[in-house]
């Protein structure tokens, strides 16, 4: 099949899906994190974890540099690990009727999910211009949909 073909037969998923996708993962990701952290489990590993001083401004980044990088784990896992898988998608994007693929149809490798997380932590959160994009582009990509050649699409018309 053509790609002009394959892109006609794609059902790209409106943003509002994508966002309230994308705000349910941000709840069951500090979910996860809190859990872990109430249950010692970072202390374990020598990271010391304390939520309550995020907020506090007189608090230094050094202090929140553990809990910075077991976010970033944990979301990066929690991403790729669903969105290569036979779901693919996320617990968010599953309930929006939502899933990635690549630019064929196909489910993304493992690797292609965490360069396509990364990519969105990294660059598209910078002024929000890659999620700008998302209106500007004919399949409906946001930056790092076009750095990890991906797209969004609805599972149900």
């Amino acid at each position: 099949m053509s790609e002009q073909a394959l892109t006609q037969n794609m059902n790209y998923s409106p943003f509002w899906s994508r966002l309230a996708s994308y705000l349910i993962d941000g709840l069951i990701i500090s979910a996860i994190i809190s859990v872990l952290g109430s249950l010692g489990v970072f202390s374990l590993i020598g990271i010391s974890f304390d939520p309550s001083t995020l907020s506090d401004p007189n608090n230094s980044m050094a202090n929140n540099s553990g809990y910075m990088v077991i976010t970033l784990i944990i979301s990066t896992l929690y991403y790729a690990i669903l969105q290569s898988s036979k779901w693919q998608a996320t617990v968010g994007k599953k309930l929006m009727n939502n899933k990635v693929t690549n630019l064929n149809g196909e489910r993304i490798s493992f690797f292609t999910a965490v360069i396509r997380h990364l990519s969105m932590i990294f660059l598209s959160s910078i002024m929000m211009i890659g999620y700008v994009m998302y209106f500007f582009t004919k399949k409906k990509q946001t930056l790092h949909d076009l750095i990890a050649k991906t797209v969004v699409v609805k599972t149900k018309p």
